[in-house]
């Protein structure tokens, strides 16, 4: 039986700080099922404490990582994160996103199935009959 797949959550923020302190704590919370997982916090030039409060994070869990990008925009945070991951399946969260228990865990069993190739999903919830709504197989 193969392991299940690593999972890279990407999260671009720039001068949001609050907001990203709530995402991160939600996130370190999760459980993802014996996946391991990695958050990726890619900094697009803010001005705030960003850097610092994702450095406090880092000290307590090594599954975060921070990243600056100098070059502003959600794509180019995107960009980053994707060359940044590590994991087998990406997955983007905005910074003022708080995920719910379960939620990555229910995003990993999604990909469990090997014709699954993209997700996506309107809620940050396990509490969905499916946890994706749009769900895309490859074509074998």
């Amino acid at each position: 039986m193969n392991s299940p797949a690593s999972i890279s959550v990407i999260v671009p923020t720039r001068n949001r700080v609050q907001s990203l302190k709530s995402c991160l704590a939600s996130l370190v919370r999760q459980k993802p099922g014996g996946r391991a997982f990695e958050v990726l916090v890619i900094d697009n030039g803010s001005s705030d404490d960003t850097r610092s409060a994702t450095r406090e994070f880092e000290k307590e869990h090594n599954s975060i990582r921070y990243f600056f990008e100098p070059r502003p925009g959600l794509h180019e945070g995107r960009h980053r994160g994707m060359k940044e991951a590590t994991g087998e399946v990406l997955v983007f969260l905005d910074d003022d996103i708080e995920a719910q228990d379960g939620w990555l865990a229910a995003i990993g069993k999604t990909f469990d199935d090997p014709a699954i190739a993209l997700a996506r999903s309107e809620e940050h919830t396990s509490e969905l009959q499916s946890p994706c709504n749009l769900v895309c197989r490859l074509l074998l």
